[in-house]
């Protein structure tokens, strides 16, 4: 199946996707800073059950609107998987001597397990060496097959954060529906009339979560992905009704999203270019700040933690989109091209 290349028109860079591109990483690098401090209060738990509900499948599926271009130059592209593992190594290696740092112990270094952010890095590679299937398939029949994936093999208990699969599957519908997606479906749909009604969405959502902390915290390992089914300790039939519900409310947030997001450029617009820098050292910084506990300069309330934390993302996104380290990290790619 052919598409055409929708992250650029004519040579035009289409600044649409940079700006969904920057939303998204900011939700990425807060999200992944009130994690620590989720029980600091009902605010910051909120937050980030409400954030987890879209931010990755939102995130995956714009990674597989961008894989076109993959698919365009001939798949495999040995340089863009080597590129990928080559980050993820490093990644993982850092984070684990981090951890190990403030953690005052050595622990087991296991290349092939993740279940903490470069897993991303991981599911990358796996996602692109399967896509050719899915390349040759029609949009109905691909969108059905990873679903049923999705749906259906979270059941094996074996499912976990070995090659990262549990989330190479879970998120693997949000990639593919990325791959199929047009430019033109936005145009279709992005009109004035719709903004009102996905606004009443995405306060409808928060709602939910606000009103439902308990029922949510019962079920969170169903957000973060990182598990087989069991780990829900539920039955067959109310594990996949909150697969599927999960589904159905990520896929509206996202749709939400994609209809909110401005398409024109913004002074901001350049950082969904240079996402990948932010992802890479965000996490390590993370790492720092809970190892220092930072987080004790805005510990007299919950909302203050909330608000630090978001002023802390912003200043992180903004100070890792320098234009001389997205060319840094971008270095594996170039050096194992042919």
């Amino acid at each position: 199946m052919k598409n055409p290349n929708i992250c650029s028109q004519g040579g035009v860079r289409i600044w649409y996707w940079d700006n969904l591109k920057t939303i998204l990483i900011f939700f990425v690098v807060l999200g992944h800073f009130l994690i620590p401090i989720m029980d600091r209060g009902n605010s910051i738990m909120a937050s980030v059950y409400y954030i987890y509900i879209f931010h990755m499948p939102a995130f995956v599926f714009v990674s597989g609107v961008f894989s076109k271009k993959y698919m365009e130059k001939g798949a495999p592209q040995l340089n863009k998987l080597a590129g990928y593992f080559i980050f993820y190594t490093i990644y993982k290696t850092v984070l684990w001597l981090l951890f190990c740092y403030y953690q005052g112990q050595a622990f087991k270094f296991d290349l092939l397990s993740e279940g903490s952010a470069p897993w991303y890095l991981l599911a990358m590679i796996i996602w692109l060496l399967i896509l050719p299937v899915f390349a040759k398939l029609n949009f109905t029949s691909g969108i059905i097959l990873a679903l049923f994936i999705g749906i259906f093999l979270p059941f094996s208990d074996s499912l976990g954060i070995f090659l990262s699969m549990s989330r190479v599957v879970i998120f693997l519908p949000f990639f593919i529906g990325g791959y199929y997606f047009k430019f033109e479906y936005i145009e279709k749909f992005q009109k004035s009339i719709y903004k009102i009604p996905v606004l009443i969405i995405l306060v409808l959502v928060a709602i939910f979560v606000i009103t439902n902390m308990d029922f949510i915290t019962r079920y969170s390992s169903l957000l973060y992905a990182d598990h087989s089914y069991a780990f829900l300790h539920t039955s067959v039939g109310n594990a996949l009704l909150l697969k599927i519900g999960w589904y159905f409310m990520a896929s509206l947030m996202l749709l939400a999203l994609l209809i909110l997001c401005p398409k024109r450029k913004f002074c901001f617009s350049y950082i969904g270019s240079r996402t990948l820098s932010i992802y890479i050292f965000h996490r390590l910084i993370r790492e720092v700040f809970e190892g220092e506990y930072l987080y004790r300069y805005f510990d007299s309330s919950s909302f203050l933690l909330l608000g630090g934390c978001m002023i802390i993302s912003l200043l992180i996104v903004f100070l890792f989109s320098g234009r001389r380290l997205a060319q840094l990290v971008n270095l594996p790619f170039r050096i194992t091209k042919k």
